[in-house]
């Protein structure tokens, strides 16, 4: 039963590590602020009208305006933006 216990709780803890850690990147400043280029640098990007969520994010993360199109593709279903 300890074994059990102890398992599950290193199996919240890491959830809950890994959970902060998407938050931070989340929020954090974009590649063009990270690169050296100035805060709230634009990037422009073209999307084709009807791209699905994957196509959407592989060219946001391409074109430079997010980081990870894995996150940003969670994020959109955790919020619930990838339904629209």
């Amino acid at each position: 039963m300890r074994a059990v216990l102890a398992a599950l709780g290193t199996l919240v803890a890491v959830v809950a590590v890994v959970g902060l850690a998407m938050v931070w990147i989340y929020n954090g400043p974009g590649p063009a602020a990270q690169g050296g280029g100035k805060a709230g640098a634009v990037a422009n990007v073209v999307l084709r009208r009807g791209a699905s969520l994957p196509e959407i994010a592989a060219s946001l993360e391409t074109g430079g305006a997010i980081r990870s199109s894995s996150i940003f593709m969670t994020a959109a279903k955790l919020t619930g933006a990838a339904r629209a």
